[in-house]
């Protein structure tokens, strides 16, 4: 309702793997039904729900869980990406994805992909100096999730930033999938980070983290 006032129409709620369906704690996780429910207020309102996965990196509390531990890119260590190498996380995403997918009303499902530190490092390392370096484990698993994503009906939305950070893997990046166009600066960065998307064809929602209240304004 708040939102809707506000003139506010998309909300993205950021979500590790084991958020849904109450895997490790029941208190800290809904169910689907719960989204679901979410899902249908929102839309009263006219604010559209798109589930915001972390689908690489920034697995801090998911990597953890024991049970999950085996997913992890360096599980003899504190970890929180997830191993590019090992089928079973591509079966798990697939698993988690089908369920956001099967609940949303949005077109979109945001799987993150953002801030992947390491990627020089454990098993998605050792495998970068089989197969071209840091840059091409990025972009093969950023497709095999956004096709993912594909598979269910969806369009995938990431963060842009390691993209920037590797503009060679640009050009390779699926056409049908959103970049979320974002960094660490303020909007007047927004125009170069935007063109090496531009010009390859690329959708994007340009975004900022840094913004200046106006204090002109009752309450701020």
């Amino acid at each position: 309702m708040i939102m809707s006032e506000l003139k506010l129409n998309v909300f993205s709620p950021y979500m590790e793997l084991h958020v849904l369906e109450g895997i490790d704690n029941p208190d800290a996780t809904f169910t689907v039904a719960e989204l679901k429910e979410l899902v249908e207020y929102a839309k009263d309102f006219h604010v559209e729900i798109i589930p915001s996965i972390q689908t690489f990196g920034h697995n801090n509390l998911f990597l953890e869980i024991p049970e999950f531990n085996k997913f992890s890119n360096s599980p003899s260590a504190f970890s929180v990406q997830l191993d590019p190498t090992n089928p079973e996380v591509s079966e798990f995403l697939d698993e988690i994805i089908a369920k956001y997918a099967a609940v949303t009303t949005s077109d979109f499902i945001h799987i993150n992909c953002d801030e992947a530190w390491e990627l020089p490092y454990g098993k998605s390392g050792a495998w970068a100096k089989e197969i071209g370096g840091i840059s091409e484990v990025y972009l093969q698993h950023l497709v095999k999730v956004i096709d993912i994503v594909n598979k269910h009906g969806k369009t995938a939305m990431f963060w842009g930033d390691m993209a920037l950070n590797h503009q060679e893997i640009i050009k390779h990046i699926p056409k049908d999938a959103v970049v979320v166009n974002w960094h660490y600066m303020d909007s007047a960065s927004i125009p170069s980070r935007l063109k090496p998307f531009q010009d390859t064809g690329l959708r994007q929602w340009g975004g900022t983290w840094h913004f200046k209240l106006d204090e002109s304004i009752p309450g701020i």
